[in-house]
């Protein structure tokens, strides 16, 4: 990656995968977020019937982790989700989360990386992320650079989130509490921003406690004290 001296700096490894936190002048434009997408949106242009997940995981070039975590996780933030998606997807984001905590580059076990995805739902999902990443640029920023210092606490919690979000449950918006944390941490990724890898840990723990009551009391307790 070739960097102006001019407009940043570099203030220190993170650890994580031999990354740095960039520090920005005040006076100095953040690049464009949506940049990022054009290896994917350049593989649209084929359009092929569909696209093996190894493929598209290896067309992200150095931004693979932050990239996959929003990709595979932002379309079920939202009420209305990408059908037959969230186990492939949940697992593809556990696999990423495990990686993560050992400090690896990013890899996938040949029975998930041959599954494949129709060009209709990888252009919706590029889509939403897309139009996601142009309303986030202005508010991410280089900060907190401690909470970069060890990969342990984010991985695991990637990998918790991924497991709740590839569990299909018959239960409205089960989907949105696992997704939220992992959309948080994959914009903390994508540029060094601590403040939201602090939100993706704070939401992560709504997640997990909801998760741990619906387990418990089970689909029907947990509409009985549903307040909706």
């Amino acid at each position: 990656m070739l960097l102006d001296s001019n407009n940043l700096s570099i203030i220190g490894k993170t650890g994580l995968l031999g990354s740095t936190i960039l520090k920005y002048k005040k006076d100095t434009l953040m690049p464009s977020l949506t940049t990022l997408l054009d290896p994917l949106i350049e593989l649209l242009k084929e359009k092929e019937k569909s696209y093996s997940l190894h493929r598209i995981t290896q067309s992200m070039g150095q931004h693979t982790y932050a990239l996959i975590l929003l990709l595979f996780s932002l379309p079920f933030a939202f009420p209305l989700t990408i059908p037959g998606l969230s186990v492939p997807f949940g697992i593809v984001l556990f696999f990423l989360g495990l990686r993560f905590t050992l400090n690896k580059s990013f890899w996938l076990p040949r029975f998930i990386r041959k599954k494949s995805i129709s060009l209709s739902h990888l252009h919706l999902s590029i889509k939403i992320l897309d139009n996601f990443l142009k309303k986030t640029r202005k508010i991410l920023k280089p900060r907190i650079p401690s909470l970069f210092k060890t990969p342990v606490i984010t991985g695991t919690v990637i990998c918790i989130q991924s497991f709740f979000q590839s569990i299909p449950i018959p239960l409205p918006f089960t989907n949105v509490f696992a997704a939220i944390p992992l959309v948080l941490l994959g914009l903390g990724l994508l540029r060094s921003d601590g403040l939201f890898i602090l939100l993706g840990y704070l939401t992560s723990l709504i997640s997990i406690t909801f998760f741990i009551l619906l387990f418990w009391l089970g689909i029907e307790g947990l509409e009985r004290i549903s307040p909706f």
